[in-house]
């Protein structure tokens, strides 16, 4: 379908965006990590970590460059036959656009808010003319924000965190989004959220994002136009991207 073949040649271009921290042919190593965390859900004191020497395994089978992409005749073929792909990394922000897309393209609204957990998108802006105001989560799901900020027709709001998909083993949390590079939890933040034009991208880059030093993705953002991001850390210190404030709501 070419709604698939779209969503995979997306993946290929976040692979090189992102500089390798969001593959979508990762299917193997996160599989593992995603058969441990159910586990742990049904039997909360048998949690553990994947085997390291299975996750070293699965590993070997994640080069996208296996992944063979023949628009043409809309084939897809895998030249590793153990690897899988896993399209979590960019799938709710690709989906939010193309759904915003129909939702304009038939006229169905003028203004709109699509909310694919995590994953904001707008249409339009509100009666009177206003942009939409969004709130972002502070990590320890406090009432208070991280921050609110305005978001007008197009735009879009996407957040990675550490605390909503997690298991615990031993005391201590292990989140969902894995490091290509270490094959276990990145650990560098809480959260991050991303404010773009365009819902995929704005998934890919919080998944990278989080993969990375603030300091690392500062520098990532600042390069970017029309895109800025809010970083929590692990101590619940906030960072920004160096025109963030011109989202901001300021509190009265």
């Amino acid at each position: 379908d070419k709604k698939i073949m779209d969503l995979l040649l997306f993946g290929k271009e976040a692979y090189e965006i992102s500089g390798g921290k969001v593959n979508i042919c990762m299917g193997a190593v996160l599989s593992l990590w995603h058969g441990e965390r159910e586990n742990a859900k049904e039997n909360p004191q048998e949690a553990k970590l994947p085997d390291k020497g299975l996750l070293q395994q699965a590993a070997l089978h994640t080069d996208i460059n296996n992944l063979v992409l023949d628009e043409e005749n809309s084939t897809v073929y895998f030249k590793d036959s153990e690897m899988k792909i896993d399209a979590g990394a960019i799938a709710k922000g690709f989906a939010a656009d193309r759904i915003a897309e129909y939702i304009c393209e038939n006229n169905f609204w003028k203004s709109a808010i699509l909310s694919l957990g995590g994953n904001i998108k707008t249409i339009g802006l509100k009666e009177g003319g206003s942009p939409f105001v969004i709130g972002i989560e502070k990590p320890d799901n406090t009432s208070e924000y991280a921050a609110q900020v305005f978001v007008k027709n197009g735009e879009s709001v996407v957040t990675s965190g550490d605390y909503q998909r997690f298991y615990s083993v031993n005391g201590k949390k292990y989140c969902h989004i894995i490091d290509p590079e270490t094959w276990m939890p990145a650990e560098f933040v809480s959260s991050v959220s991303v404010i773009t034009d365009n819902s995929a991208y704005a998934d890919m880059l919080s998944t990278a994002l989080f993969n990375m030093s603030i300091e690392e993705g500062t520098v990532l953002v600042n390069h970017m136009e029309n895109t800025e991001a809010i970083w929590i850390d692990k101590s619940g210190n906030p960072f920004y991207s160096s025109d963030f404030n011109r989202y901001t709501v300021q509190k009265q």
